[in-house]
């Protein structure tokens, strides 16, 4: 389902959008998160964060991504999910849990970097947040 009302906006062709993307193809990325996302995040949805059609969701531009309420966002970093299993769609894929994995300023700083990368511009996550949140639901 689509927010309910984005918190951030998608430009594409911005200037940072454009450096996103040169400094990904070469590796050069020191912006937080960054190194977090190309080494968990970007075998399934790009480097670009272009996704997979059929396979995995694109984040750049992504209304989910930009949205005002991140608590989705977090829990699906710190729980994992799945996609539909359906008789007749793609087959069935999974987004590993990162809670044993990464740590609340980690997934912060990753999701960060998701929300202000590729053209997407929106407020960032904060560890408080994910603290918030993995208190909330007990993980």
């Amino acid at each position: 389902m689509p927010p309910e009302k984005p918190s951030g906006t998608y430009v594409p062709q911005s200037l940072g959008a454009k450096q996103t993307v040169a400094a990904t193809r070469t590796g050069h990325i020191e912006r937080s998160g960054a190194g977090i996302y190309l080494s968990y995040c970007a075998e399934c949805h790009g480097d670009q964060a272009q996704g997979m059609p059929q396979k995995y969701p694109k984040l750049a531009g992504n209304p989910s991504v930009l949205s005002t309420d991140t608590t989705s966002l977090i829990r699906l970093m710190i729980e994992g999910g799945n996609s539909p299993d359906t008789q007749r769609g793609p087959p069935r894929k999974n987004m590993p849990a990162y809670a044993g994995t990464l740590t609340n300023t980690e997934i912060a700083q990753v999701l960060t970097f998701i929300r202000t990368t590729w053209g997407n511009s929106a407020s960032p996550v904060t560890t408080r947040d994910v603290i918030q949140l993995r208190n909330d639901i007990h993980k």
